[in-house]
């Protein structure tokens, strides 16, 4: 129940667009739970959607690859990083 509470407040932050307080929450649920994470019901994993959200930036096309994400957010972090460049 921790868990999810403190990854909602992740996502909420997300959603409010409160990237530095989304981060900041994403550490402390790193750190408060340690190897552990939540499956969304597709089987994706909460902690690599939350770093693709975040830190997409960041990461190289191989690492985004690699990540435990839903399709559909990867082929749009994959356009958006297109059209950004292009």
């Amino acid at each position: 129940m921790a868990m999810q509470l403190n990854a909602l407040a992740v996502v909420n932050f997300i959603k409010a667009g409160e990237t530095k307080m989304a981060e900041h929450s994403l550490a402390e649920f790193r750190a408060q739970f340690p190897q552990q994470d939540l499956l969304f019901a597709d089987y994706t994993s909460f902690v690599d959607t939350a770093i693709a959200l975040l830190q997409h930036d960041a990461l190289s096309a191989h690492q985004l690859q690699v990540l435990n994400i839903n399709t559909a957010l990867r082929n749009e972090l994959k356009r958006q990083e297109y059209w950004l460049k292009n």
